[in-house]
């Protein structure tokens, strides 16, 4: 994670915040893949894999031009990870919030929640994977007049079990992001 976070690449994204292009450097995909446990990782050792990651930890705005409080919308993003049982989904749910100021901006806020499905649940080598239990918050300030996010956090709780030849095992994933816009001189490189 730590080589992710202090890496660059490039994204590219819609108006509305949808990524569509995720350019990383083939040296950055080797680290994840050759990292320990990088096989677990699965397609997150692609640029399609991390584009889908992106996507789960940004704003997707509604097609609607004027939100009025309460409205809600929803994304899903589906990522291949055959060594975690298959295709997994993401069903993010977005809800507008109003305005709230910040440092003299009026920002306007958004909540989101997540939903995590493993599919089939089935793993290579026979075992079961099973969500138990699972609780998403999360919170996005967007500046309307500058066209950006300036923050984002979320929190989010996974419960599962793990199922092989009788034997279960159980696991809490405990996640915090946050992310905040930091104002940088950009340089000629």
């Amino acid at each position: 994670m730590k080589t992710l976070a202090e890496s660059t690449y490039q994204v590219t994204m819609t108006p509305r915040g949808e990524i569509t292009k995720v350019d990383l450097p083939e040296s950055l995909l080797e680290q994840v893949r050759d990292a320990p446990g990088g096989e677990m990782m699965g397609g997150l050792t692609s640029e399609a894999g991390f584009k889908n990651l992106m996507s789960q930890s940004t704003l997707l705005l509604p097609e609607q031009i004027e939100l009025a409080i309460g409205h809600e919308w929803t994304n899903r993003s589906t990522i291949e990870n055959s060594a975690m049982g298959g295709k997994q989904t993401v069903k993010t749910t977005y809800r507008y919030e109003g305005t709230q100021q910040v440092d003299g901006q009026s920002l306007e806020v958004f909540t989101m929640k997540m939903a995590f499905d493993f599919g089939s649940g089935k793993m290579p080598d026979g075992a079961s994977i099973q969500i138990l239990r699972q609780q998403s918050t999360g919170k996005m300030l967007f500046n309307r007049s500058a066209g950006r996010l300036e923050s984002s956090a979320t929190e989010l709780m996974l419960q599962i079990e793990i199922e092989k030849d009788g034997q279960k095992i159980g696991q809490t994933i405990k996640q915090t992001v946050e992310l905040q816009r930091i104002e940088e001189e950009m340089t000629n490189r």
